[in-house]
């Protein structure tokens, strides 16, 4: 298995929540700046908030003994 850190998981998630804007919002800039905020309030959850996310979203099992630190 290729090794994940918490940057990867973020990413993710972030990804996945970005998907419910309206496409409205990607038009007039509301978009980066909930993309910029969605990423900072990830950024500073807990490992095992972010793993309980991340397993949610793509039916997996990833723990936090399993995450690479990040480069």
């Amino acid at each position: 298995m290729t090794k994940i850190t918490r940057k990867d998981l973020i990413k993710a998630i972030v990804a996945e929540e970005m998907r419910t804007i309206e496409s409205e919002a990607r038009d007039n800039g509301v978009y980066v700046k909930a993309l910029n905020d969605t990423y900072a309030s990830w950024e500073h959850k807990s490992s095992d908030e972010l793993c309980l996310r991340y397993n949610k979203i793509n039916n997996n099992t990833v723990t936090v003994s399993m995450l690479a630190h990040d480069a």
